[in-house]
């Protein structure tokens, strides 16, 4: 495939080297203020009516930049580099093979192609990352991806983990406006002594090809002397229905800031199971295993008790420390959920007019005028409500017309953006004014360092939480942090 740059007429034209992948270079206009851009079979056009293009090609071939499937930096060379470069002795890797990846391809445009892949990515990563602590990155291959992970032991966790993200591709509402799923097959290994990143990756590519075709089989361990994933005898389902009288679910605490001074004011009540077999798992984890099991209810009324429990008996020091729980779509759907959670924070002895209950924005209401209701229901006792995980959900802009709301808060992976393209600037810019206009106060999660910090504050922002100000800690571990802080 060559790139041809040609003039509206198609009367000049200019062939750059072969490539494989889409190309993404700069282009000045004169006395244009739009270009379109369309895929050809073989060339990339750009059009401007009547204007003349002027492509500045030294500028551009300095510039370009090989976007393949939009992942660039995610390749089998990556992959290796990633894991030259890390300690073998305990890595594991994934190698996972998309079924209908051609049919996809077939019915949609490069571009379709490209955001549900994109958005594969990154539910696979956040699935991974939530449910181990270990070190994960994810690469592109071929046929779909390879997810790896650094010093994990567990070979049960990691068979489990791959019957998730088997079951997640599986679903066929996973990809927006798709009647079919993607569908994976995946191949597993653990890496040998003295075994190369090499090798490993060879012995993944090779099982991944002995699974195509043969749709019995879904996951493979490709392991010398052992195709056969470890014999496990735990459920999921079953073994949350024994957690909570086990005390498996814990909840930590994420200190949240002012921007104006750095001070300590609040903390969003994060759950996390400790399984005995598996470890740790994060909260979306948890509350996907809660879905299958038909457990969200209870085990979200446990974290928001637990939470409250903890809060209550906080040092007077931090009586003006405000708290955060969740609260999920099914809760809002429960009638008189109102009523009984305005009872919970009373026995609870903390001071309802410190709590604010987060709505996530990823959660799909389906009666928001009874959600509506509640939440004003819970303002009348002095409670706060924010909408959570605002710009990666459903219905963003409904939520906020619909629902009455004192806080925005922007999802982690838009408020990183704050220092990405200016095209990504942008729409951080526009989330922070838009919640500003409404006289909410506004939250950024996920903020990993100063620079991040003081774009947001200098855009208005009020407070952040995230890996710069502190990660979720447990209680007793909170009230020592707290103190220090303030």
């Amino acid at each position: 495939m060559g790139l041809e740059i040609i003039d509206h007429d198609g009367a000049r034209g200019i062939d750059i080297a072969p490539i494989s992948a889409r190309i993404t270079l700069p282009v000045l206009m004169e006395g244009s203020e739009s270009t379109s851009i369309r895929n050809g079979a073989d060339h990339l056009f750009i059009d401007d009516g009547p204007q003349r293009i002027k492509v500045i090609i030294e500028q551009a071939l300095t510039n370009l930049t090989l976007v393949a499937d939009d992942f660039s930096q995610d390749s089998k060379a990556q992959a290796l580099s990633w894991l030259a470069c890390r300690d073998h002795a305990h890595q594991f890797a994934m190698g996972i093979a998309f079924q209908r990846l051609s049919l996809l391809n077939a019915h949609n445009d490069r571009a379709k192609v490209d955001a549900m892949l994109a958005s594969l990515r990154e539910r696979i990563l956040r699935f991974a990352t939530d449910c181990s602590s270990h070190d994960i990155a994810i690469f592109r291959h071929d046929r779909g991806f390879y997810l790896l992970a650094e010093t994990l032991r567990d070979r049960h966790k990691w068979n489990w983990m791959a019957e998730e993200i088997v079951t997640m591709l599986h679903d066929n509402s996973l990809l927006d406006d798709s009647a079919v799923s993607i569908g994976a097959q995946i191949a597993l290994a653990s890496r040998k002594e003295s075994e190369t990143p090499e090798q490993l990756l060879g012995r993944l590519d090779a099982g991944m090809d002995g699974l195509f075709g043969d749709v019995s089989v879904l996951i493979k361990w490709v392991d010398r002397g052992s195709d056969l994933p470890p014999p496990r005898e735990a459920n999921l389902e079953n073994d949350l229905a024994r957690a909570i009288d086990r005390e498996e679910i814990i909840v930590r605490f994420q200190p949240q800031f002012a921007m104006a001074n750095g001070h300590l004011t609040g903390v969003e009540a994060l759950a996390r199971w400790q399984h005995p077999e598996l470890g740790e798992l994060g909260a979306a984890t948890l509350f996907a295993v809660a879905g299958r099991a038909e457990m969200v209810q209870p085990v979200s009324d446990y974290i928001q008790r637990k939470a409250l429990q903890h809060a209550a008996a906080w040092p007077e020091a931090l009586s003006d420390v405000r708290l955060s729980v969740n609260l999920t779509a099914q809760d809002l759907a429960i009638p008189g959920f109102a009523d009984s959670m305005i009872e919970t924070v009373h026995s609870s002895g903390f001071d309802a007019a410190r709590l604010t209950v987060e709505i996530t924005e990823t959660a799909l209401i389906s009666d928001l005028k009874r959600a509506s209701r509640l939440c004003e229901k819970l303002r009348e006792t002095h409670m706060r409500v924010a909408i959570d995980d605002f710009g990666t959900g459903y219905s963003s802009l409904l939520y906020l017309k619909s629902l009455p709301l004192d806080y925005l808060k922007i999802d982690g992976a838009i408020s990183r953006d704050i220092e990405g393209s200016p095209r990504d600037q942008t729409i951080v810019r526009s989330i922070i004014a838009l919640g500003l206009a409404l006289d909410l106060e506004v939250i950024a999660e996920g903020v990993e360092n100063v620079a991040q910090r003081d774009h947001l504050a200098e855009e208005g922002c009020h407070y952040y939480q995230g890996f710069l100000g502190g990660e979720a800690l447990d209680n007793a571990d909170f009230i020592t942090f707290a103190m220090r802080a303030n």
